[in-house]
C-alpha cells in the first residue's frame, strides 16, 4: 500500500511535458538537464544487463521481459521494497499493450534514466527499412513519447542492417552495422546521441575501423571503456565528448563484462573464476598489474563495486556455495555460507546501497524475473548483514 501511495505522489509531482518532434530529430522544448535523479553508476555494465536497473533517491526501477517477449518496467519504493508495475492507471491489469509499464517495440532490455525522464531506443521497420526510434517517458510511467527516428532514410542496397545500442551518462551510443551479403564482411558506423541537447541528431564518431565500442565495461562522465576484438582482449578508451577512441592496451585475458569497475584512475578487474586474480589497469598508461592472486575457482571475486568485491556461487563448485564479500585487495571481509534447505541466491545487479539477487533452483532459474532478494551494503560490519527479501506483488 505504501508503495502505491509513493506512485500516486510521483504521479502528482511529475510535470507532464508536451513534445514536438520533427523528422529531423529536433524538439522545440528546452534540452534535458541532469538533476538529482541522475545517478552516476561509474560503470555502464551495458552488455551484462546493467541497464535493466536504475534508481532515484526514493525508488528503484527494474526492466524485465514478459512471457510474450515484451518489456515491462517495474518500480519499488526503497523503504517498502515491493515491486510494482510502473503504471498509475486505475483497474489496469498490467498485462496489455496500453499499460504504462509496457514499453513499445523491442527495447532490447535497455532503459536509461537521465535528468527527469526515462529513455529507451527500439528497433523498428519504416517502409521496409530498418530504423531506430528514441522514446522518452515520465518517471511515473506516463506520457510515452517518440522523440525521433534514425536511419529511416537509408537506401536499401541489398545489404543487411543490424544495430547495437546502449546508454552511458548523457549519451546513447549506437553501432550501425552494414553487412555485405554478396562480398562478405561488414562495416560499422558508431554514433552518439546527446540526451542533454535540444538537437537529438546522431553524431558519427571519427574512430578507427578496427576499434569497436560494442562491449562497454566501465565509464564515468564522458570517458567510456570497452573491450573488442575477436577474442575480446583489446581494451579501448573512448571520449564521447570529443568523439574519439584509442587502443589503451591488449589484455592477456578476456574479461567478464560485469567484472570491471572504474575507480581512482584505474580499471579494477575481478576475475576469480578463470584466472583467480584481481587486476588493475592504469587508465592513462594502460599498464597492467596484479593486486591479488588465488587458485582459480577458489575465491568468489566477481563483482567489484565501491570499496568491495561481491561474489556468489550456486552449486557449480560446492565448496564455494554461498556469498562472499572481499575488499579490493582480495582480503575476505565476510562470508555467508549456503546451507541445504536455505534459499539458493545468486547475485544479479548492484546499484546504490543494494546488491540484488535471484533465488534459483536446479531448473527454474529465470534471469528475466524480478530479483526477490537483496543485501544492504550499509549493513556491512553489523549483525544485520545478510540476504533479505525484496517482495514482488504476487
Amino acid at each position: 500500500m505504501k508503495a502505491r501511495m509513493a506512485l500516486a505522489i510521483l504521479l502528482l509531482g511529475t510535470m507532464i511535458l508536451n513534445l514536438c518532434c520533427t523528422p529531423s530529430g529536433s524538439i522545440t522544448e528546452e534540452p534535458e538537464q541532469a538533476s538529482f535523479h541522475t545517478v552516476d553508476l561509474c560503470s555502464v555494465y551495458a552488455s551484462a544487463g546493467m541497464e535493466h536497473i536504475f534508481e532515484t533517491e526514493e525508488s528503484v526501477y527494474y526492466l524485465c521481459s514478459t512471457a510474450d517477449n515484451d518489456y515491462q518496467l517495474f518500480f519499488s519504493d526503497k523503504r517498502d521494497k515491493e515491486w510494482l508495475p510502473l503504471c498509475g492507471k486505475p483497474n489496469c491489469p498490467h498485462t496489455t499493450e496500453d499499460c504504462s509499464s509496457m514499453l513499445e517495440g523491442d527495447a532490447s532490455n535497455k532503459v536509461w534514466l537521465y535528468g527527469e525522464h526515462i529513455y529507451y531506443l527500439i528497433g523498428t521497420d519504416i517502409d521496409g527499412t530498418s530504423a531506430l526510434e528514441l522514446w522518452r517517458m515520465e518517471l511515473d510511467g506516463s506520457a510515452h513519447d517518440k522523440l525521433c527516428a534514425y536511419f529511416e532514410d537509408r537506401e536499401n542496397t541489398g545489404a543487411a542492417y543490424a544495430y547495437e545500442w546502449y546508454f552511458h551518462n548523457k549519451y546513447a551510443v549506437v553501432m550501425y552495422h552494414l553487412m555485405d551479403l554478396e562480398r562478405g564482411g561488414f562495416t560499422t558506423e558508431t554514433y552518439r546521441i546527446d540526451l542533454s541537447s535540444k538537437d537529438l541528431k546522431p553524431v558519427r564518431l571519427d574512430i578507427p575501423e578496427e576499434i569497436s565500442l560494442g562491449n562497454p565495461i566501465a565509464g564515468k562522465g564522458s570517458d567510456l571503456y570497452c573491450v573488442c576484438g575477436t577474442e575480446g582482449h583489446e581494451l579501448i578508451k573512448a571520449d564521447l565528448d570529443a568523439g574519439s577512441a584509442q587502443l589503451l592496451c591488449t589484455l592477456p585475458f578476456e574479461p567478464d563484462l560485469f567484472s570491471c569497475m572504474l575507480k581512482d584512475g584505474s580499471l579494477i578487474f575481478a576475475e576469480g573464476w578463470e584466472l583467480g586474480k584481481i587486476l588493475r589497469v592504469d587508465t592513462e598508461s594502460g599498464m597492467l598489474s596484479t593486486i591479488a592472486s588465488a587458485e582459480p575457482q577458489t575465491r568468489r571475486w566477481y563483482y567489484p563495486y565501491g570499496d568491495y568485491i561481491f561474489g556468489s556461487n550456486t552449486s557449480s563448485v560446492p565448496s564455494l556455495a554461498g556469498t562472499e564479500v572481499s575488499d579490493l585487495s582480495g582480503n575476505l571481509v565476510i562470508e555467508l555460507p549456503h546451507s541445504e534447505g536455505e534459499a539458493d541466491i545468486t547475485i544479479s545487479k548492484i546499484i546504490g546501497d543494494f546488491v540484488f539477487g535471484y533465488e534459483r533452483g536446479a531448473a527454474n532459474y529465470d534471469p528475466t524475473a524480478l530479483p526477490g532478494w537483496y543485501l544492504d551494503i550499509k549493513e556491512l560490519g553489523t549483525d544485520s548483514f545478510g540476504w533479505h527479501r525484496w517482495a514482488t506483488d504476487d
